[in-house]
């Protein structure tokens, strides 16, 4: 074993660095493979070993094997929870004929723009990096070449992961007071453990990493279910509002396009809901063939399951373990999940931090349920369930012996749901700029003149005082809310109030 590890020489400095006697038996290049192989297994679920008894009978000699063994052992016996990734063969054009890991040579260098390499050296299999005059990166990857032993070419362009988030509000008996606000509007929000890779102890909306079930055709047939033509009427609702971000609207290969991205990162949001707080967001099929959704009447409010815990608990347990169980559960039970009542919210990039930080392009929903459904936090990602109004949530954030703290997207979010101006006032756009795409809303005239002007009021104001960087925020609200919602009581901002400002 130690001949075959070091028959390429010392290695890297971390291979070859002294260490104290007890990391010094075991050599340090065999300790980072078996970490490898360890994370391999935590993480995708995959476990790579070989057999010892075959290995008597068939042993490696320095011939380093072409390929790997993955253990046939049943789930059952491995608990595995995840999906592998995809080895590349080295048949780009551009490949090396030798190889330099250790990188102690100049880097290659190969003129030309990357249209003329693409058509210089047409065989494909590489990654891109394009760098934009806003210093921003934008990665690609090409393959074009047919993968050998049967493996799959990579599926997305992008290097993050993506995912989908609801900010789940709820309309509650007893309105909640607090200093600045009274509202009976509460949000749920839950913490992540403290063993979370991404943004431990930290409070977030329900949310999660899209899972390829998401997209799975099985979901065209269960809306199928509904009637004549209810996937098309689907797809007719989710395009009303244009193509949408680019995790919507992107090229997909084609295990992955029959079902419309946007319907399955809604599924995704409504399925890792149900996995982290127990609220299971449907609808009932005989009752939606009675009365159809159409497609410019987006429901108010979404629809929670009232079925009793003895049902729901298995199924969740079963849906943590397997996301694919979703689906099963719809059919068993004639239901689809409800994604006619999520609106869509926002989009969020992870930011280029570190090349340590995970990064996720996330898609944030928002649906609005008559009353609070009981919820129960999972237990294994997260520690903390809690509902509160926007206002409570920013407020506990800011105060330093509180033990609550938010990650950056709900600070601005919570933010925009305190301060935005919302319909009913007569400043409203007619077509909203949602992505901030277009030239700023200017009217002209004092803050009396536009009151005048424009007296049904929903808005926010702020009264800038020039170098001395202080602002004045007032809400002001003078229409009768729809729906039962009570407007916000707070007049004036101060330090104090929270703000969303980062």
């Amino acid at each position: 074993m130690k001949s075959f590890l070091s028959r390429g020489g010392p290695g890297p400095y971390i291979f070859s660095r002294e260490r104290p006697k007890e990391f010094s038996e075991v050599p340090s290049e065999l300790a980072f493979l078996i970490c490898t192989i360890r994370e391999t297994f935590e993480e995708p679920g995959i476990l790579l070993v070989r057999d010892i008894n075959r290995l008597r009978n068939e042993p490696i000699n320095e011939d380093q094997p072409v390929s790997g063994k993955s253990s046939f052992l049943s789930d059952s016996i491995l608990k595995l929870g995840g999906k592998g990734s995809r080895k590349m063969p080295n048949s780009d054009d551009l490949y090396p004929e030798d190889p330099y890991f250790d990188g102690e040579r100049e880097i290659l260098s190969v003129l030309g723009t990357m249209e003329q390499l693409m058509i210089r050296y047409p065989n494909i299999n590489r990654s891109e990096m394009f760098h934009a005059d806003d210093n921003s990166e934008r990665r690609n990857f090409v393959c074009n070449i047919k993968m050998k032993d049967g493996q799959l070419p990579p599926l997305f362009k992008t290097h993050w992961r993506e995912a989908a988030t609801l900010l789940l509000v709820a309309k509650s008996r007893t309105p909640v007071v607090s200093k600045f606000q009274t509202c009976n509007l509460q949000i749920l929000m839950l913490k992540r453990s403290g063993k979370s890779k991404f943004m431990p102890k930290l409070h977030v909306f329900p949310g999660g990493v899209a899972d390829a079930a998401d997209f799975s055709p099985e979901w065209l047939d269960q809306f199928g279910k509904l009637g004549n033509d209810s996937v098309n009427s689907m797809k007719s609702f989710l395009s009303r509002g244009g193509p949408g971000p680019y995790m919507f609207s992107r090229e997909r290969s084609k295990e992955f396009s029959e079902v419309p991205s946007e319907l399955a990162f809604r599924i995704c949001a409504l399925r890792v809901t149900f996995k982290e707080s127990g609220i299971l967001l449907v609808r009932d099929i005989n009752g939606l063939r009675n009365e159809p959704i159409k497609v410019g009447d987006q429901p108010v409010s979404g629809k929670s399951s009232i079925l009793s815990d003895s049902i729901l608990k298995p199924w969740r347990e079963r849906v943590d373990e397997d996301a694919s169980q979703f689906i099963t559960l719809c059919k068993t039970l004639d239901i689809v999940p409800d994604v006619w009542s999520l609106f869509e919210w926002s989009n969020w990039l992870t930011p280029k931090l570190s090349v340590k930080v995970r990064r996720y392009d996330t898609a944030f929903f928002l649906c609005v349920v008559d009353y609070m459904p009981e919820a129960i936090h999972c237990y294994k990602e997260t520690t903390e369930l809690e509902w509160s109004s926007a206002s409570q949530f920013v407020l506990k954030h800011q105060d330093q012996s509180n033990s609550l703290k938010l990650a950056p997207p709900q600070i601005v979010e919570l933010g925009r749901i305190l301060h935005r101006c919302r319909k009913g006032d007569d400043l409203y756009p007619e077509d909203p700029d949602f992505d901030g795409e277009r030239e700023i809303l200017s009217v002209p005239g004092t803050m009396e003149r536009l009151r005048i002007k424009y007296p049904n009021m929903n808005r926010s104001e702020m009264l800038l005082h020039g170098d001395d960087a202080s602002d004045d925020w007032n809400f002001v609200c003078n229409i009768k809310m729809k729906d039962g919602q009570l407007p916000p009581l707070f007049e004036t901002f101060d330090s104090d109030v929270p703000q969303a400002n980062l």
